[in-house]
């Protein structure tokens, strides 16, 4: 276990803590989603602010990203129809 100092309060904490304990403070790494601009959890496939997903897809071939939300759309429309017509 090693200790990194927390920037908002200046304690040592462990490097393994998601927030600090003595101010709260949010540790987990950030990124920036692409789609919306937000910041998202470094760690998080799905934006929890717009849902988008940067995945690579191979669909006959060829190399897709971005492509998640797409399939995951088409599959509920298919599902959808299934119950209807059925």
């Amino acid at each position: 276990m090693a200790l990194v100092t927390c920037p908002e309060c200046g304690k040592d904490i462990s490097d393994s803590a998601i927030t600090c304990p003595n101010c709260g403070f949010d540790m987990e790494k950030k990124a920036i989603c692409e789609e919306c601009g937000k910041e998202k959890p470094e760690s998080s496939i799905i934006c929890p602010n717009c849902g988008f997903s940067k995945q690579t897809v191979t669909v006959n071939g060829e190399k897709k990203e971005g492509c998640l939300q797409s399939f995951i759309g088409f599959l509920g429309i298919g599902v959808f129809l299934y119950c209807v017509l059925s």
